[in-house]
């Protein structure tokens, strides 16, 4: 029998195929009609991200071309004065200040791509080419974050929720909201000031390169294993005091440094999740490395809003800051959305060598116009450096440590390593 008189005889055996019977037909239509179709909720569209800046664009464009009175209230009301009410405002805002505005793009990238806010381009800017003094140029830094990561603060509760931490996001404001407090009540130099700001870059961007460039990781090949306790901090009373205390001082200390240069929180957030409080913990408590950022974000933009409160409502902003500020303002509302839209894993890659290069460059042109030979400067420096190292290096072993005790073997730290961890997320 040839191929093709088996298949017939196959076709000739086979049993006849049973038809559905009507009420199971019947039913199978009524679940396809039932079936609801699938749609994207409002919530879930790419336009629900962009809500916070059509609502800052509405009053930006209102300030900016209606007519206004002086800003300062002292001449408003004094009748002796000769203050000149102003027309709009673009002559104003844009001026004198279109270099923040194109900083800012910038800012924004580097905001939504390494857990740093705006305030690492806005303030240099504002103070080494803007003009502004210490005081002005952290006042300018938290309103501009104030619009800015709160829209992206928006955009993390609207889609990625999950990532947010409420132990350290509730510890951070509410210990860092009296931090903020107490460094608005006292007067510091503006040299220390600006020396404060460039140091925090500059330490964190030690920080930064260490965790994703050299710090110790399991080797590829390695079998994944958990030997850690799955107990909270709160089981075991020293570490809980441990991992609890150091967290309120932290985020003090972020508080603080916000209210003299206006960031600094998100950074001490950071940097405190994966070098401490990650150490501290058991392993089922540990925070990755995107639930930090994303926290980072929530706390920097509540602490921005606190201090531009305080700041407010003792008229201490001068109309130059609030120029300035109305020049970017736009910017940054619009950059926080755009940028979770349209960063690719390889694009934030890059921004994180930006800033690398940025943290570096803008610390050589502190330490050529204003440090000079200062010889305190220096020391403040040098032993601010020495400390984050030594850090660092205690990090490292207790890391090596842990990989070891798991049974696996560390990745080796070859150049072909470093270019792969620089270039990839």
């Amino acid at each position: 029998m040839d191929s093709f008189e088996a298949a017939m005889h196959c076709a000739v055996e086979m049993p006849p195929r049973k038809e559905d019977p009507p009420a199971h037909r019947t039913a199978t239509r009524l679940a396809v009609l039932s079936t609801p179709p699938t749609t994207t909720s409002f919530r879930d569209s790419r336009a629900a991200r962009f809500l916070p800046a059509v609502v800052v664009l509405m009053i930006w464009l209102y300030l900016v071309t209606y007519s206004h009175g002086p800003l300062d209230l002292r001449q408003r009301y004094n009748a002796s004065s000769d203050a000149v009410p102003l027309g709009d405002l673009w002559h104003e805002y844009f001026e004198d200040y279109y270099p923040m505005t194109i900083a800012m793009i910038g800012g924004s990238l580097i905001a939504g791509s390494t857990p740093l806010g705006g305030g690492v381009v806005a303030f240099p800017v504002a103070v080494l080419i803007i003009g502004f003094t210490a005081a002005e140029g952290r006042d300018f830094t938290v309103l501009i974050q104030t619009i800015g990561m709160n829209a992206a603060g928006y955009l993390i509760v609207l889609t990625k929720a999950h990532l947010l931490d409420f132990t350290i996001v509730s510890a951070f404001i509410v210990f860092g909201v009296p931090g903020v407090l107490l460094g608005l009540s006292l007067n510091v130099s503006p040299f220390y000031i600006v020396l404060t700001f460039q140091v925090l870059v500059l330490e964190f961007a030690f920080v930064f390169f260490y965790l994703n460039i050299l710090a110790p990781r399991d080797s590829p090949s390695a079998v994944p294993t958990h030997n850690g306790s799955a107990d909270s901090p709160d089981t075991k009373p020293m570490r809980a005091g441990l991992a609890y205390g150091s967290m309120a001082l932290a985020a003090f200390a972020g508080g603080f440094i916000t209210s003299k240069v206006g960031s600094g929180s998100d950074i001490v957030l950071y940097a405190y999740g994966l070098l401490v409080w990650n150490m501290i913990v058991p392993e089922s408590r540990r925070l990755s490395d995107t639930s930090l950022t994303a926290s980072s974000v929530v706390v920097m933009g509540i602490l921005s809003l606190v201090t531009s409160f305080c700041r407010a409502m003792t008229f201490d902003i001068s109309s130059d800051v609030i120029f300035c500020w109305g020049a970017t303002s736009w910017v940054v509302c619009i950059g926080a959305p755009m940028g979770s839209l349209f960063l690719t894993p390889g694009l934030r890659a890059q921004m994180r060598i930006a800033f690398y290069l940025l943290a570096v460059a803008q610390f050589v042109g502190f330490a050529v116009l204003r440090i000079k030979s200062g010889v305190t400067a220096w020391i403040i420096i040098g032993t601010s450096t020495v400390v984050v190292v030594s850090f660092l290096s205690f990090h490292a072993k207790l890391s090596l440590k842990s990989i070891r005790s798991r049974g696996n073997h560390p990745e080796k730290l070859s150049a072909e390593t470093i270019k792969y961890r620089l270039l990839t997320v």
